[in-house]
């Protein structure tokens, strides 16, 4: 064929000329250096990419004791970290302030627990419909995110104690407060619920005549009720009352909160020992009041008077992006010394006379 005729023709004018040997093994060592050389880059470009498109990448937080302090019983503190879970997006519970820090009852809830247990805590930051896998398969320790102790979520992980009692409010645009009263109005009508909630479940399971309009943020939620594209939206009742208040929106909550919730900390199946520790410092914030106070500092008059931040400032973010970008290009730069390091005597070894590794065109 054709092909094999071209390659034999190659492979005598290289066996005959020393000179058309060496530029060809020269040129093919450049190739190859070159395609390592691009595949590294390509690599830590990718990598940058999926930090700015996955915060949880770059927003693992390390927390310190609200005194500085890490006690246990034995007096001195373990090692490893108490890795927690939570979306940042949901305020006041978590969120970003205008540092850039993770804020909000479950964070200083988690902060406590951590200080209880001689731990550090370290955050991580992930999307709520997924953020059960990620407990059952590994990547933290537990959750600590106002998640409510159900049934069906009981029967994949194991729930502490309650540590807060709420429950799933109706709110409404304040021009249609006159028509409707409460959920018993809303059939027929378009509902704005979080995704993966318990309130979207109980909505399709117990509520079918509304037609739930499933979101991943509140902020979406808000934008499409300032717009008349929903009638409503169904949320915890602090956090609505909260937002409501910080935002200055519009809306009102109508009717008695749906039903009574208890929120509590999932670990894995097996955690047994981890769940005691997790129930002994929750009964211990209770009996010293430290509950309380952070309910107070979070929902109390004082707390609705100083509105959360909207997020990360412009300074913040160009801030956070440049340290990202310092540290590719750091990586890039390790790299790419190491590339050179491996590929050319790699190369220069593979285009050597009697190496075990020279394997010649003819």
């Amino acid at each position: 064929m054709w092909f094999q005729h071209s390659i034999e023709e190659v492979n005598q004018a290289v066996s005959r000329s020393p000179t058309i040997r060496v530029a060809f093994h020269r040129r093919t060592t450049r190739r190859a250096v070159r395609l390592w050389l691009t595949t590294i880059l390509l690599s830590c470009l990718t990598w940058q990419a999926g930090c700015l498109l996955r915060p949880s990448l770059l927003h693992a937080k390390w927390a310190a004791p609200l005194d500085g302090a890490w006690p246990t019983v034995e007096g001195e503190a373990r090692e490893e970290p108490l890795r927690v879970a939570l979306t940042g997006k949901y305020p006041p519970f978590s969120f970003y302030d205008s540092e850039g820090e993770l804020a909000g009852f479950d964070v200083d809830v988690a902060t406590a627990i951590g200080h209880r247990l001689g731990r550090q805590v370290e955050f991580i930051a992930t999307e709520w419909d997924g953020i059960l896998a990620g407990l059952l398969s590994g990547r933290y320790d537990a959750i600590i995110g106002s998640m409510a102790i159900t049934p069906r979520r009981a029967a994949q992980v194991s729930f502490s104690d309650p540590y807060y009692i709420s429950g799933p409010q109706i709110f409404v645009h304040q021009s249609d407060a006159g028509e409707i009263g409460g959920i018993q109005d809303m059939a027929g009508r378009r509902v704005g619920v979080g995704i993966g909630e318990t309130y979207e479940h109980y909505l399709r399971e117990e509520r079918p005549e509304i037609q739930a309009v499933p979101y991943r943020s509140t902020v979406d939620i808000f934008q499409d009720m300032l717009n008349q594209r929903l009638d409503g939206f169904l949320t915890d009742r602090l956090v609505g009352l909260y937002q409501i208040e910080s935002g200055g929106l519009p809306f009102v909550p109508v009717g008695e909160p749906v039903y009574r919730e208890e929120i509590g900390i999932p670990v894995r199946p097996g955690a047994g020992p981890l769940l005691n520790e997790i129930n002994q410092a929750l009964m211990g914030m209770r009996q010293e009041g430290e509950l309380e106070r952070l309910r107070q500092k979070w929902f109390g008059a004082e707390a609705l008077d100083s509105p959360a931040s909207d997020g990360m400032t412009t300074s913040t973010i160009a801030r956070k992006l440049l340290r990202g970008f310092g540290v590719t290009l750091f990586v890039a730069m390790v790299a790419v010394v190491a590339g050179g390091l491996l590929a050319i005597p790699f190369g220069v070894i593979l285009n050597r006379r009697g190496t075990v590794l020279y394997y010649p065109l003819n």
